[in-house]
């Protein structure tokens, strides 16, 4: 699903950048749960450091770090987006 996603995105004018920031989507390598479901994740970056995303625990957005863990792993990013019309003039 999240190859659909970006590839609007990039559609839309949405470019690849090395580093997180504020208004970028961060793609996350899905993960697969005990049960065998999978989850695609995205999140968008508050900070350099933080991005705000659902939990599937919570059921609810939550603030977390970009360096996400899942079962004490860390999340591997896929791809991180940012459309320069997000910059303030």
């Amino acid at each position: 699903m999240y190859k659909r996603q970006t590839k609007d995105l990039k559609e839309s004018g949405w470019v690849s950048i090395e580093s997180p920031r504020a208004g970028a989507v961060i793609v996350y390598e899905p993960v697969v749960f005990d049960d065998g479901q999978s989850n695609e994740h995205i999140a968008i970056c508050v900070s350099d450091t933080e991005a705000i995303s659902n939990s599937y625990i919570k059921k609810v957005p939550v603030i977390h770090a970009i360096d996400m863990e899942f079962n004490g792993k860390p999340r591997k990013i896929i791809e991180i987006l940012y459309n320069a019309k997000l910059l303030r003039k």
